[in-house]
């Protein structure tokens, strides 16, 4: 494909993405978790880092713990000063990230497999019910999206190049990237440090092998780990315990992924009940094993391997965590709380 054929179908993609989500953006008044949202936002800057919801009757005021850590909402907080209150002005911050994710798709497909890959990718993140759905709420999931396929994109750079000669300086900058990424993600949802123990693994496996500098992925999987005992600490501290909080039960993992696959492939406002529902689920898995089987297949390029494992782990690892996780916490409400993994789905869909 000529670049300035690629250039133009991914500024269309992203106009699209962006004119979905405006359209009627403001329409809606906000629901409950947008109001707690909105709550945070206009406090103090010191009341928002200390993650907490005072609820009050006129009489007496009760102190709540926030369980959500408080990057999205500095963002918000800087963000209804400069540009108000209102349902448009509060979900503006959401549409951003929900467009910035059509062209990181796209960078990310391409890096992985080719260009074609990378514009299915950005079709994709463009024409998603689900990141229309959270692009259009004051809150922090599709950012979360936009974060963790970043931190994807950053360890592919910085680590998992495709063997052709990498500055040292640049792969340092990668590195620094995915750092910097990494603690982003985690302070904007606690669930993603499942995405981060896979990157740790998929960094502990290129250690052992003794792949790439080996000072330099010794040296980033220490700094991630020690910089994510305290988050894991107060996560663990912070999560509801069984039954303590309504919706947080114990889900059977068919039912986990039954709803993960029908959220990425249709959205959330699809009946699950309706045969024709389930087809087009099945027809997306369908596509996305076939992205797999042709990204791993023994007559591939060899980066195409490491592409389709590295994916297989982003989209995998999380779900097996999280449901191993729930036999002591619940930790799983539905699917706005795995949406970090959906850009593999998205990738994996777009190769087949």
């Amino acid at each position: 494909m000529k670049k300035g054929l690629a250039t133009a179908i991914l500024t269309a993609l992203i106009l699209l993405a962006f004119g979905r989500g405006i359209w009627a953006l403001g329409e809606k008044s906000l629901w409950w978790d947008e109001s707690l949202s909105l709550y945070r936002a206009t406090s103090t800057l010191e009341y928002v880092l200390a993650n907490e919801i005072v609820l009050t009757d006129g009489v007496t005021d009760l102190t709540t713990i926030d369980n959500h850590p408080p990057l999205y909402f500095l963002l918000l907080w800087a963000s209804v000063r400069l540009f108000g209150q209102s349902e448009f002005a509060l979900r503006f911050v959401s549409l951003g990230f929900a467009v910035l994710l059509v062209p990181l798709l796209y960078v990310t497909g391409k890096r992985l497999v080719d260009q074609w890959a990378g514009i299915a990718a950005a079709a994709m993140g463009a024409v998603s019910p689900m990141y229309l759905w959270y692009g259009q709420e004051a809150r922090m999931y599709v950012m979360l999206a936009t974060l963790s396929l970043l931190s994807f994109y950053c360890l592919v750079r910085a680590f998992f190049h495709r063997g052709e000669p990498s500055p040292p300086r640049h792969r340092w900058l990668w590195s620094v990237g995915y750092l910097v990424t990494a603690v982003c993600l985690v302070l904007t949802h606690y669930l993603s440090v499942l995405l981060i123990v896979f990157e740790l693994a998929a960094l502990g496996w290129l250690l052992l092998r003794g792949s790439g500098s080996r000072r330099t992925v010794g040296l980033t999987i220490a700094v991630v780990a020690v910089g994510l005992v305290p988050l894991l600490v107060h996560a663990w501290a912070v999560l509801p315990h069984q039954d303590s909080v309504p919706g947080f039960t114990f889900v059977p993992l068919w039912i986990l992924l039954r709803d993960l696959l029908n959220s990425f492939s249709l959205g959330l406002s699809v009946d699950v009940g309706n045969w024709y529902t389930l087809l087009v689920d099945l027809l997306f898995l369908l596509a996305a094993g076939i992205g797999l089987a042709v990204l791993v297949r023994p007559t591939a390029p060899q980066r195409w391997h490491g592409a389709g494992w590295l994916l297989v782990g982003y989209l995998f690892v999380p779900i097996a965590l999280i449901y191993l996780l729930s036999f002591f916490r619940p930790t799983y409400m539905n699917s706005r709380h795995l949406i970090f993994i959906s850009p593999a789905f998205s990738l994996l869909v777009a190769v087949g």
